[in-house]
């Protein structure tokens, strides 16, 4: 059980005359497990990563079509309970840290769960073992969040939204605005969140993180789904990245001009530097052998 798309469509707006609806997404069918997947949703902007993530939490609700989230049917007419979907599946915006506003961090931390029906012995124990998992100082928690860097403030923002329990974890643009150190550090923890069982959706322009870190990705092009496949299969065809304009990753470019530069027999479909990095030393072992 996790989250259903069966022929959605949403509008922010309905005129009068509804052929004249402008739809943000159209003929949306589809699947994500609320365990161990780790997704990346990409396309220009405007394609609707924006609004379909909205619909996986009910901060929209779909104009036609349904939305399931894990057992819970979102629709126009349905007024389903909101809390239990929104407590299952985290939402967490770009830049996070601009929505902090309580006096302490461990106090900002504690605000989701308390507001999802968590006693206040509950929340703090949550808020702890949330800081803990992000790596947040526990001297950090009695300061305010405004005086922490942009990296601990987000990770404040994040350990908020951990506190509540979520099985599902949708990150918009998460990496945006960190210096690389910061990046890797981030990304780093949600594949740990990942192996942890939790389901991780980010929605990103940059492929390198893409091509490093997810192993599905959806793209969308002006409101509809036109790829959803495994990583690997997405990268082994150069065509598919050309047709939806997506960014080569640096690493596969490296190792396809060396193929190419050198007529060798190389893999080019590698993700991490040290997969790239044995791949060429297996190649010049065999040009020396």
């Amino acid at each position: 059980m996790g989250i259903n798309f069966q022929d959605v469509k949403f509008a922010y707006y309905i005129p009068r005359n509804k052929k004249k609806t402008r739809y943000q997404l159209t003929d949306v069918n589809l699947n994500i497990s609320a365990e161990n997947e780790f997704i990346g949703i990409v396309g220009h902007t405007g394609s609707g990563k924006s609004t379909l993530v909205q619909l996986m939490n009910a901060l929209n609700r779909p104009t036609y079509g349904s939305v399931e989230v894990l057992g819970h049917k979102v629709t126009r007419k349905n007024k389903t309970l909101l809390k239990p979907i929104r407590q299952n599946v985290g939402l967490v915006f770009q830049f996070p840290e601009y929505q902090l506003f309580e006096q302490t961090s461990l106090e900002d931390i504690m605000f989701g769960p308390k507001n999802f029906g968590f006693t206040k012995e509950e929340a703090e124990k949550n808020a702890l073992e949330a800081a803990k998992i992000v790596g947040l100082n526990e001297e950090l928690l009695e300061k305010n969040p405004f005086t922490l860097s942009g990296g601990e403030m987000r990770k404040v923002a994040i350990s908020g939204i951990l506190a509540s329990k979520p099985k599902i974890l949708i990150f918009d643009e998460p990496t945006v605005g960190l210096d690389p150190k910061t990046k890797k550090e981030l990304m780093n923890l949600l594949l740990d969140l990942n192996k942890m069982g939790k389901t991780i959706i980010i929605v990103t322009h940059d492929m390198e993180v893409v091509s490093r870190y997810c192993d599905r990705v959806i793209v969308l092009e002006e409101g509809k789904i036109a790829l959803d496949l495994p990583k690997k299969e997405l990268f082994s065809k150069k065509e598919l990245l050309d047709r939806y304009s997506l960014d080569y990753p640096v690493l596969m470019k490296l190792l396809q001009r060396i193929k190419d530069q050198y007529n060798v027999d190389i893999d080019v479909n590698k993700f991490t530097l040290e997969d790239a990095y044995l791949e060429i030393r297996k190649v010049l072992g065999k040009s020396h052998g």
